[in-house]
């Protein structure tokens, strides 16, 4: 009785097996004569182009009583995920088989049946087994020796001991995560693996030291013990830059689910020092940028993202860009994306160092930048990549306080004195400004400024009607106080009650805007009494004085 398990083909196997029965020396040569589009990339060959190949009158004549023919399905593989390079199993193919789907999955290494490992091969060296014709291809870099004597490794030992598919899924899926942490494994940055490209031969021995660092009991203390001793010269910019990654690789570890072998004991070093020397990009390697732009191994372990820059002065990702653009940071390599950025840390320990050059000056109240109320910068027309540009060249007092929360997170923080400052200068330099950015300024809509220009608190240019006078804005925000939602961060229509309820204190102009923003309310200053401030949260009391209260401060400690 004929067996009715099925053996899943390749399009491109089916095709061979056709051509080389009918004395064809190659595939094209068949498709040429059978009218169909020549297709050059050997997996690019589809199912529909062989079924019509087998379904071809002259064809399905022949091969009809062929035993392949009736145990064989023709199935297509997802490109992405299967290796680029043809794999055979050189017994399988003496035995008449032809190129098996699951030969070409990336974590296939051998063969079931022969237990050998598999072999790369070339599309003519291919077509000449199936031909039965002896070829030297021991200069093609495709091909590697047919040895069947070769034994498995250890890993693929352990992979035939486990007997469900999903085990087995679990067992490759945690090597191969940790084999991509082995390039390079004392790096910052991470290089991701196209596993598509990689010979048999190179996923094997990857694989293997992957299986033999996971049987190490002390695996994971000696490799992260490695990573805090290679990066101990940066201490200085806190524990954020010691755990980068460190997190990620904590997880990858911690999946390793079998039991360790007191023979691998102690291998976990000699396989990082093994796989961090090598300087040169790995043929998997997908992103290149970073091996490109160093010229020795020791340039690559110094490397950095944007965002990991991002962290270490407590800033967002968005911010970097802006110093790189303005020439604030320098980049081993630019450009728009802060993963893709690249900064050489001994720059970055430098930067900070001339920025900050000691951290006994913790002691006094500072603000973190992210607790400043965007309405700040708003109300005095100052971009916060200013003022992170103005810090970082040192023309107003800041501080980074470095591991700041249990999230080893730094800070950058302002002296209020140097954004007092700073705020002043825009302040004053301020020119005659458009309608629209004002309403950007305070917080309101177009309905609102009409309502302040008609009632004289505020007045347009005298030689442009399109713009805002900006003397009479000023006095406007210098003897008004000014409550709305975006202002307060809270119900505007709440506090003004709260106000007027003090001491019956009426507000001097009201509007309701839209449901985000509520209220517009506007009371005069020289009519409140201390009591009736205090019924206004501190966050927004920079609306009461010309010299302005800044919002949330957090006291740093040396």
């Amino acid at each position: 009785m004929k067996s009715s398990i099925k053996t899943y083909i390749s399009p491109y196997g089916a095709c061979v097996k056709v051509a080389a029965f009918f004395g064809f020396r190659s595939v094209q040569g068949l498709f040429t004569n059978l009218g169909i589009a020549h297709v050059r990339v050997w997996n690019s060959i589809t199912e529909a182009d062989a079924q019509e190949v087998l379904k071809d009158p002259a064809v399905a004549a022949k091969t009809a009583g062929f035993e392949w023919m009736t145990t064989c399905v023709v199935s297509e593989f997802d490109k992405k995920y299967a290796s680029q390079t043809i794999k055979i199993c050189p017994a399988c193919i003496m035995e008449g088989q032809p190129h098996k789907i699951v030969w070409q999955d990336v974590e296939q290494t051998i063969c079931e049946k022969h237990l050998v490992p598999l072999q790369n091969i070339c599309k003519q060296r291919l077509f000449d087994l199936e031909s039965g014709i002896h070829s030297d291809c021991s200069n093609c870099s495709e091909c590697t020796e047919c040895n069947t004597a070769e034994s498995l490794l250890p890993f693929e030992i352990a992979l035939l001991d486990i007997a469900g598919g999903s085990q087995r899924r679990y067992f490759l899926n945690v090597l191969f995560t940790i084999a991509e942490r082995l390039i390079r494994p004392l790096d910052f940055i991470t290089s991701p693996l196209n596993w598509a490209k990689g010979s048999v031969f190179m996923v094997r021995q990857l694989i293997n030291d992957a299986y033999i660092l996971s049987l190490d009991e002390c695996a994971r203390v000696t490799w992260l013990k490695m990573i805090a001793e290679h990066r101990q010269q940066f201490s200085i910019l806190g524990d954020s830059v010691q755990e980068i990654n460190c997190h990620s690789l904590n997880i990858v570890l911690s999946k390793i689910s079998w039991q360790p072998k007191t023979e691998f004991a102690g291998q976990t070093e000699n396989l990082i020092k093994k796989y961090h020397v090598k300087a040169e990009s790995h043929p998997m390697v997908t992103a290149k940028t970073r091996y490109d732009n160093a010229t020795s191994g020791d340039e690559l372990s110094l490397q950095i993202t944007g965002n990991d820059v991002a962290n270490i002065f407590g800033v967002s990702p968005a911010h970097v860009t802006k110093l790189l653009n303005l020439g604030t940071l320098i980049a081993v390599h630019s450009g728009q994306q802060p993963d893709k950025q690249i900064f050489d840390m001994m720059t970055i320990l430098e930067t900070f160092q001339n920025t900050y050059p000691t951290v006994s000056a913790l002691e006094h109240d500072y603000i973190n930048i992210t607790e400043i109320p965007s309405a700040i910068f708003d109300l005095y027309c100052l971009d916060i990549d200013e003022l992170i540009k103005s810090a970082f060249d040192k023309k107003i007092e800041s501080q980074l306080r470095v591991n700041s929360t249990v999230r080893y997170t730094n800070q950058l923080q302002i002296a209020p004195a140097g954004l007092k400052k700073l705020l002043k200068q825009k302040w004053q330099s301020l020119c005659d400004q458009p309608i629209l950015k004002v309403i950007a300024m305070l917080r309101c809509n177009d309905k609102v400024i009409g309502d302040l220009i008609e009632l004289g608190f505020i007045k347009t240019s005298d030689t442009n009607k399109a713009l805002i006078d900006i003397n009479s804005l000023k006095t406007f925000v210098e003897n008004y106080l000014i409550i709305n939602r975006k202002a307060t961060f809270s119900h505007a229509r709440s506090y003004a009650n709260n106000v007027r309820e003090c001491c019956g204190n009426d507000p001097v102009y009201s509007r309701f805007m839209d449901p985000n923003r509520t209220d517009f309310v506007v009371f005069d200053k020289g009519l409140l009494n201390n009591c009736c401030v205090e019924q206004l949260p501190k966050r927004f009391q920079h609306f009461l004085k010309t010299g302005v209260e800044l919002s949330k401060t957090v006291r740093a400690h040396s």
